[in-house]
């Protein structure tokens, strides 16, 4: 039987499709404030960070330029580009 697209070209890409769509609902219930507290738990290269740290704060501010944004992280090598990125 033949692969699926997704598994020629990138193995294992459906399954960071998959967690990408439910970080996205989750996040998306935090800005609404469904969800006060959110812990994403998933292995590595599945774009937690990209998404929660970069992306997610831009898109806030997009929608309410006010909204205050508190980043933390355990080293400030980790945190500066997530803030830097989504200062822009």
């Amino acid at each position: 039987m033949p692969a699926s697209i997704d598994q020629i070209i990138v193995p294992g890409a459906r399954e960071v499709i998959v967690a990408v769509a439910r970080i996205a609902a989750k996040l998306t219930a935090v800005r609404e404030g469904k969800i006060r507290r959110l812990i994403i738990n998933l292995p590595a290269r599945h774009l937690k960070s990209l998404l929660a740290s970069i992306a997610f704060p831009a898109w806030c501010l997009g929608h309410d330029p006010s909204v205050q944004i508190l980043c933390v992280s355990y080293a400030s090598p980790t945190s500066l580009p997530a803030i830097a990125a989504a200062s822009c």
